[in-house]
């Protein structure tokens, strides 16, 4: 299953999350692991709001979602300007505190998902899980 994004206001990222966990829960995906898709999502799509388009309501915020049995991934893309100095802006969110409003949405992807990636202002991750575990960096 793919699922497109297509969005412009904060209001706007609980449906998609709520999609998301639907999603999960018609392909079996364990409940821990719906959490920390839908974190992650989340934060990413309040992210590409708040940070990258500034909150300006003109702005989209567009990509997608997939998710198969064992798999979920995502790509986002924001119409700002993307981390500048994108390496030592990541090393510098890591230092922070995780419950700081700047860096916490990068260190909690980082944390929980497999795979993510920065390229500007487009992101990407992913995850694999079996039936009972997750494969993460950290899990």
């Amino acid at each position: 299953m793919k699922e497109k994004i297509q969005i412009s206001r904060l209001d706007q990222v609980t449906s998609v999350t709520q999609q998301v966990k639907d999603a999960c829960a018609l392909y079996g995906v364990p409940d821990e692991t719906t959490l920390d898709i839908q974190l992650c999502l989340m934060e990413v799509l309040n992210n590409a709001i708040i940070h990258g388009n500034k909150g300006d309501e003109s702005k989209l915020v567009i990509g997608f979602w997939e998710i198969t049995r064992g798999y979920f991934g995502f790509q986002v893309e924001d119409q700002g300007a993307g981390l500048i100095n994108e390496p030592k802006a990541i090393e510098n969110f890591e230092q922070r505190d995780l419950l700081s409003e700047h860096g916490r949405g990068i260190i909690l992807t980082k944390m929980l998902l497999e795979h993510i990636a920065y390229n500007g202002n487009k992101i990407e991750g992913h995850l694999h899980w079996t039936d009972e575990t997750k494969t993460s960096n950290n899990k």
